[in-house]
């Protein structure tokens, strides 16, 4: 089993009666080369007090069993350890039985006529299983990294503002709700609106220039909020789906209408400074 190298002998857990049988499952692992360990278990008590206890990494069960059957073992393992791959080894099992068993959660099945699957089919479970946790931690990670956004987006003072292909505003952050007086919860605020009709010709033609060529676009733009005009610094950046191909455009500006107030008063000083000086 060359892909599959666990750190630590693999753990199965051997649900099965028949002492011969036992051997010859053992055997097959013995040939292959895989360290394993093996806890042989008969009867539903036992089977129990061992899924209680857990650390094992695969389950190999009968479907015949004397006083218990394979299905009821199924839906133990199922409520206990789920995540551990359960796979049938049985010479009486039918196909339908089968594909109810594969419903039920069971991860394979094997028959004890062709007992030489058994190890691909263990090879096969414990590579999904290893493939599982690796999806589990990629979409840990990946809302981790959606909240951490979230939290940057709506605490920020800069207003950041989502539109689509067509120039629809599809998102804009609390800050820019507030900013243009809409509800925090309701939807986006008509931004264009906000514009004269001079600044809104050309903000839209940055808008297209930035879609054309691709490039990062910084315009700074007069936009009316309350019955009064703000400066506004913006940038503009576009969104691109998984294949690259353009989708929207990110626009996020700043406030800087008291920068500009305060350099028309240092000019307006200066002025007074230099016909003083005259």
């Amino acid at each position: 089993m060359s892909n599959v190298s666990p750190k630590h002998a693999l753990c199965i857990l051997h649900l099965e009666d028949s002492p011969t049988d036992r051997e010859l499952v053992e055997e097959l692992f013995r040939v292959d080369g895989l360290a394993c360990q093996f806890r042989p278990v008969e009867t539903r008590v036992n089977f129990e007090a061992a899924l209680a206890q857990g650390g094992f990494d695969v389950i190999l069960s009968d479907y015949s069993l004397p006083g218990f059957d394979g299905m009821t073992a199924l839906a133990l393992a199922q409520q206990r350890r789920p995540q551990v791959p359960f796979i049938f080894i049985s010479g009486v099992m039918g196909e339908e039985r089968a594909i109810e068993s594969l419903k039920n959660g069971a991860t394979d099945y094997v028959l004890k006529q062709r007992i030489e699957r058994l190890i691909p089919s263990v090879r096969r479970a414990l590579r999904e299983v290893v493939e599982r946790e690796q999806l589990r931690e990629t979409e840990t990670r990946l809302r981790q990294s959606e909240e951490q956004l979230r939290q940057i987006t709506e605490n920020v003072s800069d207003w950041i503002l989502v539109f689509d292909a067509e120039g629809r505003c599809t998102y804009a952050n609390p800050a820019c709700l507030t900013a243009c007086d809409a509800p925090p919860s309701g939807p986006c605020p008509d931004f264009w609106s906000h514009l004269d009709g001079d600044e809104a010709a050309r903000v839209r033609e940055e808008f297209t220039r930035a879609t054309r060529t691709g490039g990062v676009r910084r315009v700074e733009f007069r936009l009316r909020t309350g019955g009064t005009h703000r400066s506004i610094e913006s940038q503009i950046n576009l969104v691109c789906d998984d294949k690259g191909a353009r989708t929207g455009v990110i626009l996020v500006c700043r406030d800087i209408t008291e920068r500009r107030r305060a350099e028309e008063q240092l000019r307006a000083q200066g002025a007074v400074l230099d016909k003083a000086t005259d």
